[in-house]
């Protein structure tokens, strides 16, 4: 008795939407079988079905799973990241507030524009001061378009005493510019990983229903 692959799928159609007596006349049309065999066949069509479903399922299942590895895989790497970003913040914070607190404040001349390359507009201030009767200059680290400061404009510094070449622009953005940066880096990571965290609870409830 043979069943064509595209028969055998067309009857298993009929049988996923219910139409359980369209498949029996069928059989029986087109095999030339009674209702008893044509019922043995629709049972081994349902048993073959039941069998694929469960696979497909299975299959998933294990998709599923490893899927929800990777994000917890993930969520620990980010997890990790995350507190050693925080870490970096609050240091590089801590510092630079106790070098505010220690630090000599002198007054500047800016002097040059050093461009960031040489096809851009966007500049950061050289600046001249003196200390102890000594000349030194200090380029700013935060480059800008228009530029912030003008030729020739007073801009108070920060230095240390030891290392009077170590200087710092006295603004709030210049000197916590470093945690700022990973402040916001830790921001990121913390919605990253709380949109992982989301993912695999919705995930893991998917798994557990199946």
């Amino acid at each position: 008795m043979n069943i064509t692959p595209d028969f055998k799928q067309k009857l298993k159609l009929l049988l996923a939407l219910g139409k359980r007596h369209e498949v029996s006349a069928l059989l029986q049309k087109n095999l030339g079988v009674g209702i008893s065999e044509a019922e043995q066949l629709i049972g081994a069509l349902e048993v073959e079905m039941q069998a694929s479903a469960t696979q497909t399922k299975s299959a998933g299942a294990r998709a599923g799973g490893c899927a929800l590895i990777v994000l917890r895989a993930l969520a620990v790497v980010m997890g990790f990241l995350t507190l050693s970003f925080l870490a970096a913040t609050l240091y590089t914070g801590y510092t630079a507030y106790r070098f505010t607190r220690s630090a000599v404040r002198v007054t500047g001349t800016v002097t040059e524009w050093i461009k960031q390359s040489e096809s851009q507009n966007v500049v950061a201030p050289l600046i001249t001061y003196t200390y102890n009767s000594k000349e030194y200059t200090y380029q700013s680290s935060t480059f800008r378009f228009p530029p912030e400061y003008q030729i020739n404009e007073k801009v108070n510094l920060l230095l240390d005493a030891e290392n009077p070449e170590e200087a710092q622009i006295d603004s709030f953005e210049d000197i916590y510019a470093t945690s700022l940066g990973f402040g916001f880096i830790t921001v990121f990571l913390l919605m990253m990983f709380a949109s992982n965290r989301q993912l695999s609870r919705k995930l893991k409830k998917i798994l557990e229903s199946k």
